[in-house]
């Protein structure tokens, strides 16, 4: 958890992705992306990787409340601005539609969590955990900013596999 002032403790979960859609707007004519429709590809190999350059909203889970079901994973969404991709929030099936989405767990660096409702952390554990594997031996550090009490949550989460 970073020690400097959090600039998004304030705002709402709404205001959170209002502000990451207008930033992705900014930032070079921002295109919105569910995952299920990319890993649409020929062969069902998953999705097409995001665009190297301007921005892309890539929802990876849209199911509210802590309800489990087969065709929709919980609150997660990835901001991706130019090939850099940031995520927003982690609930309940993040790392696997990350894969579907062509989006490397490893490669994020900043996680931004709205609230802490389960529904949009379950998965932070895993995401922290599975930065080991596919032999990333060293995977760069990942910043999880968020409302009070992240840092607890995070600090209480395994941060390597249990080999």
């Amino acid at each position: 958890m970073s020690s400097r002032k959090n600039p998004f403790r304030e705002l709402s979960r709404r205001e959170m992705l209002k502000h990451g859609v207008l930033l992705a707007g900014i930032y070079g004519g921002a295109s919105l992306r569910p995952w299920s429709a990319l890993a649409q590809t020929p062969g069902g190999r998953g999705a097409q990787a995001p665009p190297e350059t301007g921005s892309t909203l890539v929802l990876l889970g849209t199911q509210g409340g802590p309800n489990i079901n087969l065709t929709r994973t919980e609150a997660a969404n990835a901001v991706v601005v130019n090939g850099r991709p940031y995520l927003v929030d982690c609930g309940y099936g993040t790392l696997r539609a990350l894969v579907h989405a062509n989006i490397r767990p490893v490669d994020i660096a900043n996680v931004f969590i709205t609230h802490l409702h389960d529904d949009h952390t379950d998965d932070i554990a895993a995401f922290l955990t599975h930065r080991w594997t596919n032999g990333n031996v060293n995977p760069p550090k990942v910043v999880v900013h968020g409302p009070y009490g992240t840092a607890a949550m995070v600090e209480g989460a395994p941060t390597e596999s249990s080999e």
